[in-house]
């Protein structure tokens, strides 16, 4: 409880109605869209923004917390998100603020239909 004290600053600046602390377990999301279920912001990636704040360096921080809620404070900071075989790097903008992570980091990549896709191309058989 004594760290969680030392950030209460950073978590008194961003207004969110819950965040993932080490044992807290994630929670799986309501629905995929960004503007319906709660607002969840990773802990780690939180704290490790702030320290890149203090020191005022800009790096990238890779996570895999897909489900985190992008918040003002990330702004500007490169955040690397898994999206299952490797780390996509996105530079968070202020058009992104309030989405999540995951929604930018493609899970599936579509590489096209096969040629005797009649489907596809609109035939009937």
């Amino acid at each position: 409880m004594a760290t969680l004290k030392r950030f209460m600053p950073i978590f008194n600046k961003i207004q969110v109605e819950k965040v993932i602390t080490p044992k807290t377990p994630v929670p799986e999301p309501i629905t995929n869209k960004s503007t319906s279920g709660k607002l969840v912001v990773a802990y780690h990636i939180l704290r490790k923004i702030e320290k890149l704040n203090m020191r005022g360096a800009k790096e990238t921080i890779l996570t895999w917390a897909r489900a985190s809620t992008i918040t003002p404070i990330m702004i500007g900071h490169k955040i690397a998100v898994h999206n299952g075989r490797k780390h996509k790097p996105l530079k968070i903008t202020e058009r992104m603020v309030g989405h999540k992570l995951g929604e930018f980091a493609p899970t599936h990549t579509f590489k096209g239909h096969t040629r005797k896709d009649n489907k596809a191309k609109g035939k009937k058989k």
